[in-house]
């Protein structure tokens, strides 16, 4: 149980690091009712390309939004 609970905080820690190197946004927001999933949309619009990463657990919604230049 330990070790699945240190693996769920090295992947959360990897995440944080990831979205601080590339200069991203981590919003938490409730949902009402229960909903499982994820998603991910890259929108592309005057060379700058604008990434959305929802990850859905139970009732929390995690949004990850940064954006890459070409």
């Amino acid at each position: 149980m330990i070790t699945i609970l240190f693996a769920i905080a090295a992947v959360c820690w990897i995440v944080l690091m990831m979205i601080q190197k590339y200069g991203g946004e981590l919003i938490i927001n409730p949902i009402i009712g229960f909903m499982v999933g994820w998603l991910y949309d890259g929108e592309e619009e005057d060379g700058v390309t604008n990434h959305t990463i929802q990850v859905l657990l139970g009732v929390i919604c995690f949004t990850i939004v940064w954006e890459t230049y070409e």
